[in-house]
């Protein structure tokens, strides 16, 4: 549903709280909703995602898009006209990983690419800032799981 609301309240009011967040809980990720501002769709949103969010809150995790919220800049906002145009807004919004899958980035961005609506330093940008923030969190510091805790599962007297 669409959002319309004044600056000064989207700031002070409805927006104080993630700010809060993102200043004292320094979060690694973050996730726009489905929604508009103002006729803006929230993951094409760069006055939100990377001024106010990332610059002027300092917010420095990923930006992640939730579900389908790509492909409907092209399918529900209309304001892509295809794969392309819906990988290079949100890229320059500020998104990083578009979930459940990655049908919109990986058949829009090569076109996006080729067709010149962004560069590659963007997309070199992106996948640097998904794996400091892996790095952070630590993923590749130790193994995706701990062997030792398989022999702990599955075994015969665990079945009741």
């Amino acid at each position: 549903a669409p959002v319309h609301v004044g600056e000064r309240e989207l700031r002070n009011i409805f927006g104080l709280p993630f700010e809060m967040a993102v200043m004292y809980a320094a979060p690694g990720a973050v996730m726009p909703a489905y929604h508009d501002i103002d006729g803006i769709p929230a993951t094409a949103a760069e006055c939100y995602v990377t001024d106010l969010l990332q610059k002027q809150w300092g917010f420095d995790g990923l930006v992640v898009a939730d579900y389908e919220a790509i492909s409907q800049l092209r399918n529900d906002h209309h304001v892509a006209k295809d794969y392309a145009e819906a990988a290079a807004l949100a890229l320059q919004a500020g998104m990083h990983i578009e979930l459940p899958s990655s049908t919109v980035f990986k058949e829009g961005i090569p076109q996006a690419l080729e067709r010149g609506l962004i560069d590659m330093r963007l997309i070199d940008a992106k996948v640097l800032q998904v794996l400091e923030e892996k790095y952070r969190q630590g993923i590749f510091d130790h193994p995706y799981i701990d062997v030792g805790s398989i022999e702990l599962t599955g075994q015969a007297h665990h079945d009741a």
